[in-house]
């Protein structure tokens, strides 16, 4: 039976009557050439950031025999960066992880990036080891490398925390540029003494608000949330 399965499906799809090597080189036209995909995650899901018709969708459903064969070399010689909201990468990453690994002819390597303490948004890259995808991932010159378990432990205190929380962090920027403006104020007034006693109020101040907006462990105000 199996056999016979195999002989319907040469009849029918004549691209699997040519040689391996020209079939990977027909692969290699229909496919992007950049080895990099991006994808938006958002509430909704994941996007693929291409234009209409650069990823030939439709090659995958030519036939059942062919499909393992277009899968293996989609997710075996690309980059898949998944970018937005950090909060979104988190949350739709895994099913096209579990994806890779399924197509994956090595180890599937997961690596997240942001731009620092500051930023709301990441980049998750997806690649399989051992081919020249790694070395691109390797070369990446742009964010801050993390560890994924750190991110979402972040993200979980975060959301934990509340509005109020995050509000008395706000808080503590807003006084604190308030009397720094105050310090340079007296200082342009040439009154070093003024100044002095000033900045010192403001680190007690600051002190004061920060050992608040803790309340208790509840937030890190200088938590590097992404």
């Amino acid at each position: 039976m199996a056999g016979n399965s195999l002989a319907g499906a040469l009849e029918t799809s004549p691209i699997l009557r040519l040689p391996y090597d020209i079939r990977v080189e027909i692969y290699r036209h229909l496919f992007p050439r950049n080895p990099q995909l991006h994808l938006m995650a958002d509430k909704q899901g994941l996007s693929v950031m291409l234009s209409k018709g650069e990823l030939p969708m439709n090659i995958f459903t030519v036939c059942r025999q062919l499909y393992p064969e277009t899968s293996g070399y989609l997710y075996n010689n690309y980059l898949f960066n998944v970018v937005g909201l950090t909060s979104d990468c988190i949350a739709r990453y895994e099913p096209l992880q579990q994806v890779v690994q399924k197509h994956a002819r090595g180890d599937v390597k997961t690596d997240i990036f942001d731009n620092g303490v500051l930023s709301s948004t990441a980049c998750i890259s997806i690649y399989v080891s051992g081919g020249f995808v790694e070395g691109i991932a390797h070369r990446r010159r742009r964010g801050v490398p993390r560890e994924l378990s750190e991110v979402k432990l972040e993200l979980a205190t975060t959301a934990h925390a509340g509005p109020s929380a995050i509000w008395s962090s706000v808080r503590v920027v807003l006084y604190g540029a308030r009397l720094f403006r105050n310090v340079l104020l007296g200082m342009l007034l040439e009154q070093p003494l003024y100044a002095l006693a000033l900045a010192c109020f403001a680190l007690v101040l600051l002190l004061a608000i920060y050992l608040g907006a803790l309340d208790g462990g509840r937030i890190q105000v200088h938590s590097s949330r992404v």
